[in-house]
């Protein structure tokens, strides 16, 4: 009896153990997977706000050839015919905004003051009526005017995104329990 009892107690420790493991092991690949989703949705933004940020700087370009004193009227131009949807913000050498795109309404970005020299996209994430904003900043020499532009994407339909995966891997976690 005492034999049979030590080989039952061997057997429930085993199984716990496997268990535990098991559940561990699944635990760790959904929080990788997490992880991977999120910096792949980051990736993406960015992507796309350091192409945007691009066609700004051309456009600005395009426009301080034909003469920088309308510059603010031409994107406001720009911007009216669709071709340039997004949310954004240009700002002068002084940190005078030049143009801000109606879309932004009421999401706040710091009037960026350009550096004393041309810089790389720098990104951040803002928080901006409850929803995080990913935001692209890039100091450009346009014409030989310094000039900070700013991008930004609203991050809600990703956050849904990543709040439904997270759902998903708390019932699959919960089977996982229940089984």
């Amino acid at each position: 009896q005492s034999a049979l009892l030590t080989s039952l107690c061997f057997r429930v420790g085993l199984g716990a153990g496997d268990f535990f493991g098991v559940s561990l092991s699944l635990a760790l690949l959904s929080a990788g997977a997490w992880f991977a989703m999120r910096g792949s949705v980051f990736e993406s933004v960015d992507h796309d706000l350091r192409q945007l940020v691009h066609d700004v700087r051309n456009f600005a370009e395009q426009q301080m050839a034909v003469g920088p004193s309308e510059l603010t009227d031409e994107f406001r131009e720009h911007s009216l015919l669709g071709s340039s949807g997004g949310l954004m913000q240009v700002t002068d050498g002084n940190g005078r905004v030049l143009y801000r795109s109606d879309r932004l309404g009421r999401i706040q970005l710091a009037c960026k003051k350009p550096t004393a020299v041309e810089g790389k996209i720098e990104f951040t994430t803002e928080r901006a009526r409850g929803s995080e904003v990913r935001v692209a900043a890039q100091t450009v020499n346009v014409g030989g005017q310094l000039l900070s532009i700013q991008v930004a994407e609203p991050m809600h339909e990703f956050e849904e995104s990543l709040q439904r995966f997270e759902g998903i891997r708390i019932k699959v976690g919960r089977m996982r329990i229940k089984t």
